[in-house]
């Protein structure tokens, strides 16, 4: 290092010697921090490659189906089907649907003895079981397909979506009341409507359509006063049971149904139904209708007349409108003749076929002469 003599160094020096020291400390710095990441990767290699070190838990294939395992759980004990709508349940917790649990105390009243839980033969009945709300809202809100258009909703959230929201649920024309035959999807009726011939039909027409519905009326009216007259009878019995399917016959696309033998004003029945499947020759279409007879199983001691009538039993599904029929039994004649079971909406077949069993009741009246 240079002196002047008077022993301070020369300013020059002093400052290369600091650019000097300064960049010798930025190069040590920078391979400090690239050491530093070096090591860093080095360890985090060495973690991932670790033996001991736990994998990562895969994602299941398979995916968790949470309402399978619901409709598995919250099935009726009996009938093993989502009861529909109200739930009760047995001294133990077994489930029970109000049909089925109404058809047991049926059965034990035939065969005089106490009904019995499926499950752990506990007694039940309307009053030994109790309604379970929590089990009835969560079916409620398990989904279930339109059978219009395979949508899957809400249970509650079904009916309101039939009548109102779905766009493939089937609708008559407008002018139905004035002869139009047209049945079809909801969102074709503003087309068909537009151009419907029966909107252009004279005043004589419309006088022809006015009297025909008059004329349904009045049936209906007689009808309805008919009952009325036999709901006073000395001997008037109403029977909740179900149809279960049981085997085919007379072709492939006839489905059999029968109910368990019951008793009503001392007599043993059965009822035996068939849903079968008609097409239009000119049409092509397929409509399914069910038909039903009623069967006397044991001998009656003398000849008599019944009225019955069939509607939807408590857990049904489909609404049907009243028709009463009379019949006359003995021992010769112990079995109606098949009667159509009146569907306010022909779509609701979808839903019988679909159902494991079919909710009906039966009024029986019988009358004295």
């Amino acid at each position: 290092m240079a002196d002047n003599g008077t022993g301070e160094q020369n300013p020059s020096e002093t400052a290369a010697s600091a650019t000097v020291a300064s960049d010798g400390n930025d190069n040590g710095n920078q391979q400090q921090r690239a050491t530093t990441v070096s090591r860093s990767k080095e360890n985090l290699e060495d973690e991932n490659s670790s033996p001991s070190k736990k994998p990562r838990l895969e994602v299941e294939k398979e995916e968790y189906n949470l309402e399978e395992r619901l409709n598995n759980i919250l099935r009726c004990s009996r009938c093993q089907d989502l009861p529909n709508p109200t739930v009760y349940q047995c001294a133990n917790g077994h489930l029970l649907c109000i049909g089925c649990l109404l058809e047991l105390s049926a059965e034990g009243r035939v065969l005089n003895t106490q009904a019995a839980c499926p499950q752990c033969d506990c007694a039940v009945s309307l009053r030994q079981c109790t309604r379970n709300l929590v089990i009835e809202k969560t079916v409620a809100e398990l989904p279930i397909a339109c059978p219009f258009c395979q949508k899957l909703i809400p249970r509650h959230e079904l009916c309101n979506h039939k009548t109102e929201q779905c766009l493939k649920r089937p609708v008559q024309c407008k002018y139905s009341s004035v002869g139009c035959d047209w049945v079809g999807e909801f969102r074709s009726l503003d087309a068909h409507e537009t151009f419907c011939p029966s909107q252009m039909k004279t005043g004589r027409d419309l006088i022809d359509s006015v009297q025909r519905m008059e004329e349904t009326k009045d049936r209906e009216m007689q009808m309805y006063k008919r009952l009325l007259e036999l709901l006073s009878c000395e001997k008037v019995e109403l029977i909740d049971f179900k149809l279960q399917p049981y085997h085919k016959e007379f072709g492939q696309n006839d489905l059999w149904y029968e109910s368990r033998t019951f008793a009503a004003h001392d007599l043993s029945w059965m009822v035996h139904a068939c849903v079968r499947c008609r097409q239009d020759p000119v049409t092509g279409s397929v409509t399914r209708c069910l038909g039903y007879k009623l069967m006397l199983r044991s001998k009656p001691p003398v000849r008599f007349q019944m009225s019955y009538m069939l509607v939807k039993g408590p857990g049904g599904m489909v609404i049907m409108d009243p028709m009463l029929y009379d019949f006359r039994f003995s021992e010769e004649d112990m079995e109606t003749p098949f009667r159509d079971a009146p569907c306010q909406d022909p779509s609701d077949m979808c839903a019988l076929l679909a159902a494991k069993s079919i909710h009906l009741r039966l009024a029986l009246m019988q009358v004295k002469k």
